[in-house]
């Protein structure tokens, strides 16, 4: 178990080293995600004629996981960049190329000498690894391996973060607003929209739709984490929260003040019909928003999109092509 100890126990150290890179390491939440079965992905986690085989370091691994499966010393951890209840996402490299690593023990698991998880988060985890790398679209991000011990996902790198931190960024700094141009945001809403319809043609809701949760590559491509969560949830759900976004790519900012609203109070708004106030053509930013002529077009999709009842929204394949119509409406920057 040495060698394995040690590069975690320096990892965790990397983690803590705010000097690292010449200043903070910052903790964007666009690899925050969080794992849990559903029923297409316990399905995946055990196909049948598939045997469980047991790696050397005691995590049963089932034989299609197996292939993807990396030895932890391969990997070289370059600083943290993101972390939540699961545990922590550090940016590594790999066979030469910049990847994500999601782990899923704690500094003070690592300080027990606790490097395995309970067998039922191992087979959420298993169940997570099986469906991912099913998933083979350019708006779905890239699942890239499986580490035994300590558990942990290999990803693709997104280096430009999330749709949140593009527009946190682009309301502080005039150069990032001077590119969010509509071209590039209906780019980003057909991204993402692309990535949804796919993940829902293949039966697999994703729960968890929101600008914290898309990733932006270096040219701006929207990616989708497959994310497996507990919960009631419908495609029409996805399509629900998918309108919230297309409502923060209008604004830059998020639906709800969650100063002045506490998480219960915007959940029994949105029961009773209430829905983010929209602010008049003038107040939208954007370097081309005052004489973009799709804006009517645009809200009327949002709008759509966080119908009250259900059955009134629309599938992401209409939703998919309407922005498509509005992107290509729009010239060029």
């Amino acid at each position: 178990m040495a060698p394995v100890t040690q590069p975690l126990s320096s990892l965790t150290a990397v983690a803590e080293d705010s000097t690292l890179q010449g200043g903070p390491v910052p903790l964007p939440l666009s690899y925050v995600t969080s794992i849990g079965p559903t029923h297409a992905a316990s399905a995946a986690l055990a196909p049948e004629g598939t045997n469980a085989a047991s790696s050397s370091r005691g995590i049963e691994l089932h034989t299609d996981a197996r292939l993807w499966e990396v030895q932890w010393p391969e990997l070289t951890i370059l600083r943290l960049i993101g972390h939540g209840s699961f545990g922590s996402v550090y940016l590594a490299e790999w066979n030469q190329i910049l990847v994500a690593v999601k782990v899923l023990v704690g500094k003070e698991d690592v300080n027990r000498g606790e490097l395995e998880l309970p067998g039922r988060v191992l087979r959420d985890l298993q169940a997570e690894a099986a469906v991912m790398s099913r998933m083979r679209h350019p708006n779905v991000v890239q699942f890239m391996g499986l580490v035994a011990v300590p558990p942990a996902l290999i990803t693709e790198y997104c280096s430009r973060g999330s749709l949140y931190d593009c527009l946190a960024t682009a309301r502080e700094q005039p150069a990032a607003a001077a590119q969010l141009t509509w071209c590039r945001r209906l780019a980003m809403a057909v991204d993402a929209s692309a990535g949804l319809l796919y993940l829902h043609r293949r039966g697999i809701i994703h729960r968890d739709v929101k600008s914290p949760n898309l990733l932006l590559d270096e040219h701006y491509r929207v990616k989708a984490p497959e994310v497996l969560e507990g919960g009631a949830a419908t495609a029409a759900s996805d399509v629900f929260s998918f309108g919230m976004v297309l409502f923060e790519l209008l604004t830059w900012r998020l639906p709800w003040n969650f100063v002045d609203m506490s998480p219960f109070k915007v959940g029994a708004t949105v029961r009773q019909g209430g829905r983010p106030v929209v602010p008049q053509r003038e107040a939208l930013p954007g370097p081309d928003t005052a004489g973009w002529a799709g804006l009517d077009g645009y809200l009327q999709l949002m709008r759509d999109c966080w119908a009250q009842q259900p059955e009134d929204r629309p599938g992401f394949d209409q939703v998919v092509s309407r922005l498509r119509e509005l992107l290509a409406g729009v010239s060029p920057s």
